[in-house]
């Protein structure tokens, strides 16, 4: 689940209401108590069990022993910057250019988006299905575990999913808030 407080301020009933197996990414990059805030997620998620990461800031993440979630533009801001973190962390990715980038740093994980339009980012291209899993194929054949992000329900989970074997899963921010999934990060 990707967080957004904004969105789902009942946060702590909607993470407990999840699958144990799935975790938690904290964006809320403008949220005026963001350490306060990951701290209470971390804290949430550690007493059940499930995997939590803090996005764009490594510092926050190693202070709470969290995953480190690194958005797309710091990937090329620090080149080799997955093989000498200490933390679990994933990579998100837009593009071709992006899932080399993400491989050639040491990301093992990379999050694609948007598969499908989304909420979060309204009225920007989605990927759409044949692109998305061009570009799925792509970052598995460089090892890379691929969720996908972006406009996620059941039904586009089967669309992407359907067959290909090539994605982990998914992960969500609207979806999770109203469902109970188990295939997702």
């Amino acid at each position: 689940m990707m967080s957004d407080v904004a969105r789902f301020p009942d946060w702590q009933r909607h993470i407990s209401a999840m699958a144990r197996q799935n975790g938690v990414i904290l964006r809320d990059y403008d949220h005026p108590q963001r350490a306060i805030l990951a701290a209470q997620m971390a804290a949430l998620c550690r007493a059940q069990g499930r995997a939590f990461w803090v996005a764009g800031d490594v510092g926050l993440a190693t202070h709470l022993s969290a995953g480190f979630h690194c958005p797309s533009y710091l990937i090329t801001r620090r080149p080799q910057f997955a093989l000498t973190l200490p933390l679990p962390s994933t990579a998100a990715v837009h593009n071709m250019r992006q899932i080399k980038q993400a491989a050639e740093a040491g990301f093992t994980t990379v999050i694609l988006s948007p598969a499908f339009p989304t909420d979060s980012h309204r009225g920007q291209p989605a990927l759409g299905v044949l692109r998305f899993m061009t570009l799925a194929r792509a970052a598995a054949e460089r090892g890379l575990r691929v969720y996908a992000l972006g406009g996620m329900t059941d039904n586009n989970w089967k669309r992407l999913s359907g067959g290909h074997g090539v994605l982990s899963g998914y992960a969500a921010i609207s979806h999770f808030n109203s469902h109970n999934r188990s295939h997702s990060r």
